[in-house]
């Protein structure tokens, strides 16, 4: 069996819960609520991921990195 570098790992948690963070922001903002951001959030939290972490951005991602990427941000789909 290969095994895959901490940093494809590491990468494929982050989009995992990057993404579940968004359905739930996205669901939440549907539900005729307004974004949180201003006093309530602290400051070091990244508005965009609402996580400390911010979320990736795809062009500076490897071509691994990019793939997994997609994969994580196609609707419907899992990483998994």
């Amino acid at each position: 069996m290969r095994r895959l570098p901490v940093v494809r790992i590491a990468a494929a948690c982050l989009l995992s819960v990057a993404s579940s963070s968004i359905n739930r922001s996205v669901n939440a903002q549907s539900a005729a609520s307004p974004p949180s951001t201003g006093p309530q959030m602290p400051s070091d939290i990244d508005p965009r991921s609402g996580m400390r972490l911010p979320l990736p951005n795809r062009e500076d991602l490897d071509e691994a990195g990019k793939k997994a990427y997609d994969r994580g941000t196609t609707p419907g789909s899992n990483v998994a």
